[in-house]
């Protein structure tokens, strides 16, 4: 499980003998953290989506659980769709960033984690994330650059190649949500940041940058310049 661009902080917590244990460990901004065991909901959807995904492409591969090393990070995304070709010969972790990461917010799962894993793997080479909040009945969408979108009911939903087109309802169509409680959104949710014109973004999204950043030494710029990129600085010129 070792890889010769991983940081020495990640070889240590690679070579441990529990990381594989159930829920798995992951290495996040320089914490080992056990993800949260899975709800019968989260259970069920990771199953749906995977044998879904499955059933209807040769080229790219659903799994759930795969650990990744994506140096200095190596995250377990609840479900990695990786591209056919991109997938190891040998037994093991996947060495870079899955095409597609799905993660299944668990109830009081820290969202900021799951954002920081999110981005980074986004700024690796993922294409396309999802975020899928059951409480709320919304997914996050990340694709590449591009700032998330949120999609909710019928909304279709982005995938890659000609992966099904779905929305929400159908997701979540055989799991009773009623009982869930569903939390209103705060009252101050968004904050302008400057970049490179000013920008409102929700302030989830800064606080993961932020913490990105102060992991990675760099600053908030360098992270938004990665991460958003050339097409959102088109865009907004666009709407100038």
């Amino acid at each position: 499980m070792r890889s010769p661009t991983t940081s020495p902080a990640l070889e240590i917590f690679l070579r441990q003998p529990n990381i594989e244990a159930s829920p798995s460990w992951e290495f996040i901004n320089g914490e080992a953290q056990q993800k949260p065991m899975p709800t019968l909901f989260h259970s069920r959807v990771q199953r749906n989506l995977v044998n879904s995904i499955n059933q209807q492409t040769t080229d790219y591969e659903a799994i759930q659980e795969l650990r990744c090393i994506i140096s200095p990070l190596s995250p377990v995304p609840d479900i990695a769709i990786v591209k056919s070709t991109n997938l190891p010969k040998e037994d093991g972790p996947l060495q870079n960033a899955p095409d597609w990461i799905i993660e299944i917010r668990s109830p009081d799962q820290s969202t900021l984690n799951l954002q920081s894993k999110i981005l980074h793997c986004l700024s690796n080479g993922t294409q396309l994330a999802w975020l899928i909040d059951l409480q709320r009945q919304q997914i996050w969408v990340w694709q590449g650059a591009e700032l998330p979108i949120t999609y909710a009911g019928e909304d279709l939903l982005p995938t890659l190649g000609t992966i099904f087109d779905e929305g929400l309802e159908d997701i979540i169509a055989d799991l009773d949500l009623t009982q869930m409680k569903r939390p209103g959104l705060a009252q101050s949710n968004c904050e302008t940041i400057s970049y490179p014109i000013n920008v409102d973004l929700p302030v989830w999204m800064i606080e993961a940058i932020d913490r990105e950043a102060q992991y990675l030494g760099v600053t908030r710029q360098s992270i938004i310049k990665v991460w958003i990129g050339e097409r959102l600085q088109q865009s907004l010129r666009r709407h100038l």
